[in-house]
């Protein structure tokens, strides 16, 4: 009698466990990575942020956000040379960063650079903030 009570309980658990993993597939997930230095950055980041020219070689302490579900990507780095200007240009920026992060700053400057692929740039001292959307 016992076994007739626990058997609907248990196909219960199992079922509400397996529907809790289907869900999760088709929420958006987000990924954010930590790299020492450029080398760290340019053989373990994916190729939608070591295709990016326009940061610099001496970039240190990088930091990436992105998802599986959003176009849009977050990046910073710390550089004593800053953004190469080749492939960036000067202008007021619009948009807000994608996600929020920790590392990200409370105020973003209104000025900055656009840089390929639509990049967002903007530059506190040695720190460099970039984003897309």
């Amino acid at each position: 009698m016992r076994t007739l009570l626990i058997a609907p309980a248990l196909a219960t658990v199992v079922l509400a466990l397996s529907g809790c993993t289907i869900v999760e597939q088709f929420l958006p997930s987000q990924t954010e990575s930590r790299f020492q230095d450029f080398a760290a950055f340019q053989s373990e980041a994916g190729e939608e942020f070591t295709s990016l020219a326009w940061v610099p070689a001496d970039a240190i302490l990088l930091a990436t956000k992105d998802s599986d579900h959003d176009p849009g990507r977050m990046l910073k780095f710390e550089s004593e040379t800053g953004v190469a200007a080749e492939g960036c240009s000067p202008c007021l920026l619009e948009g807000e960063a994608p996600f929020e992060t920790i590392w990200w700053p409370s105020d973003e400057a209104l000025t900055g650079v656009v840089c390929d692929g639509g990049w967002r740039v903007l530059g506190d001292a040695d720190v460099w903030y970039a984003w897309t959307q």
